[in-house]
């Protein structure tokens, strides 16, 4: 009898896991041509919800340039921690973000993991626009958003950042998700 409560909590937690993942499991996979600011751009702006992107090995400068991920459910993947760096070399008040992520019409999440951002901007400084870049802002509606396998390097202000936007709280636009092994 034991056994057949074990297998059942077993069973009812695969049905549960399979449920939460399948948005992700059948998706396209989406390559992107290289580490760079636009050819990352054009993967993201090319997939649907459930598709990965994969950004593939090698150091890439973003320059001044950010990623803008809005209403997608998608992974983005670099080849890992030690094989994706991407590094940020410029900044200014209106890029200083290198993946922005903007859900307002979806409750869902994106995924990003497997690779390492770099800014080489400087520390932060008290009304200085020049260093207070981000890596990763998890804006108004990223419900269930998971990041993880990733280092973040000599930001000036926050590596990852999850924000809610005024007015969120009308349309119950909360940030929850999970970070791990970063």
């Amino acid at each position: 009898m034991k056994m057949k409560v074990k297998i059942t909590k077993i069973l009812i937690g695969l049905l549960f896991t399979s449920i939460f993942q399948s948005q992700y499991l059948s998706g396209a996979v989406i390559m992107a041509a290289s580490g760079s600011r636009d050819d990352i751009q054009a993967a993201v702006d090319y997939a649907s919800d459930g598709d990965t992107v994969i950004i593939p090995a090698g150091t890439f400068d973003f320059g001044s340039g950010r990623v803008e991920i809005y209403n997608k459910l998608i992974h983005v993947r670099g080849a890992g921690i030690t094989q994706t760096i991407i590094e940020k070399t410029g900044a200014g008040y209106d890029d200083r973000t290198m993946f922005w992520v903007f859900m307002p019409y979806k409750k869902g999440g994106p995924i990003f993991s497997d690779m390492k951002l770099i800014d080489t901007n400087g520390p932060y400084e008290e009304y200085s626009v020049d260093n207070r870049t981000k890596g990763i802002v998890l804006g108004t509606g990223c419900w269930n958003f998971r990041v993880y396998n990733m280092e973040f390097e000599g930001f000036g202000e926050s590596g990852l950042e999850a924000q809610e936007y005024s007015g969120a709280e009308e349309y119950e636009w909360k940030q929850q998700g999970i970070i791990y092994n970063c």
